[in-house]
């Protein structure tokens, strides 16, 4: 299982073992020092994470609760002690359709769109989100990236973004589905089989 912390402007990873035993820390970074955040713990063969002094699991932003059972496409909300809003945790199985990309070609000045509506080119089918999230235009120098979603959840290069130009090589990241721009084509991942596309608006590239 594959555990992400989702911050205001940065994203940290933590990948667990298949056997579901031991007890491992989800880290983020605080004045340029690596530090133990979350405690991910196995219990009775699942994984649940704990609330502590520095952070602790909300819901809502009221009630607050002293464990949660990790649950894989489930956004977590978190409570970071001195930190200003909110931050997130998500869990994904680690499947083939999260390591896999599927290239497709873009044709020039084109504008896509991904959100879980069915009216999106790239339909992400979470229940987090409601409607679209981001929107891509391209040219011939450079793609443009905007955010249409109240929640912070699309990273760049592992940096929160909102709008903003992307060049070849850069990565979208938004709840385990990952984007890669190329020159005149996009590479996506499936994670979950949650992703389909626009039928007749991209064309694969074998």
């Amino acid at each position: 299982m594959i555990v992400t912390l989702i911050k205001n402007n940065e994203i940290y990873e933590k990948i667990l073992p298949e056997k579901v035993v031991g007890r491992y820390w989800l880290c983020d970074t605080k004045n340029g020092k690596s530090r133990d955040l979350i405690c991910i713990e196995a219990i009775d063969n699942e994984w649940y994470i704990f609330s502590n002094r520095k952070a602790y699991i909300t819901q809502d932003g009221m009630k607050n609760f002293d464990k949660a059972k990790l649950v894989p496409m489930i956004l977590y909300t978190l409570s970071i002690n001195q930190e200003i809003g909110e931050s997130y945790i998500f869990c994904e199985e680690s499947n083939e359709g999260r390591q896999s990309f599927t290239k497709l070609y873009v044709q020039p000045n084109s504008n896509l769109t991904f959100g879980n509506s069915q009216e999106d080119t790239i339909i992400y089918n979470l229940g987090i989100f409601n409607g679209n999230v981001f929107s891509l235009t391209n040219n011939d120098k450079y793609w443009d990236l905007k955010c249409n979603n109240s929640l912070s959840i699309v990273y760049v290069n592992g940096q929160n973004a909102y709008n903003k130009q992307l060049r070849v090589g850069d990565v979208i990241f938004v709840l385990g589905f990952k984007m890669v721009i190329g020159n005149n084509y996009i590479a996506i991942n499936n994670p979950s089989n949650k992703v389909t596309v626009k039928s007749g608006f991209f064309k694969e590239i074998k």
